[in-house]
């Protein structure tokens, strides 16, 4: 009894060798002698990992996995991603933006241009709305200076079907809190970005 053909093999040390079977997603860690000295626990167990397919049973894999993936698929959203301002009004240490763009924030009109782009890609490809995700990003995407450019977005998806999800430090939803009501049916989310308890998260995003 052999590998199958597939099976990727990567030498760890003199006893050990890694195992990856890159079509049931296996991955395991075996003695090199495994595969010469196997008892029947362990060929019973590697078989069972599918690292002894013959070709027609692994042919037969590849379909099944071709399948699922399809499946997979006709449920996986479009996301695209929509920077309102890189500003924020946090000063986090950690932060890679740091000043790179400050007072950089979006317009109405070039979100007009944003929203044409992303609809005209749906109807290229024959994207159905209920796949179709806007991420408002920033920066500190609610620190923008007025406040129509949130409305404008929310309001484009809300015509159009899409949903919408907020990525936000959470320190100025409460200023927001009339538009998400109103199109509470359209934003299907927040991501509200924390770092740990309270002792540790305040310490490492101080307010500007």
């Amino acid at each position: 009894m052999k590998l199958s053909e597939s099976i990727i093999r990567y030498p760890l040390n003199k006893e050990n060798i890694l195992l990856i079977n890159p079509i049931t997603g296996a991955i395991d860690i075996a003695p090199n002698k495994i595969l010469t000295q196997m008892s029947e626990e362990d060929k019973n167990y590697l078989t069972s990992r599918g690292y002894f397919l013959s070709g027609k049973e692994r042919l037969s894999a590849l379909k099944n996995l071709q399948k699922t993936y399809e499946q997979h698929s006709e449920n996986v959203p479009y996301r695209f991603y929509i920077l309102t301002t890189l500003n924020c009004n946090f000063g986090c240490p950690i932060c890679y933006e740091k000043k790179t763009l400050e007072n950089s924030e979006a317009t109405l009109e070039k979100l007009e241009k944003i929203i044409q782009a992303i609809h005209t890609f749906q109807q290229e490809h024959k994207i159905e709305d209920k796949k179709m995700n806007l991420i408002i990003f920033g920066g500190e995407p609610l620190c923008v200076s007025d406040k129509e450019i949130i409305h404008y977005i929310l309001d484009s998806a809300a015509q159009r079907n899409w949903e919408v999800i907020i990525v936000t430090n959470g320190s100025r939803v409460k200023d927001f809190i009339d538009l998400f009501v109103k199109y509470s049916k359209t934003i299907s989310g927040f991501r509200v970005t924390l770092d740990g308890p309270p002792e540790i998260h305040d310490a490492r995003r101080p307010y500007r």
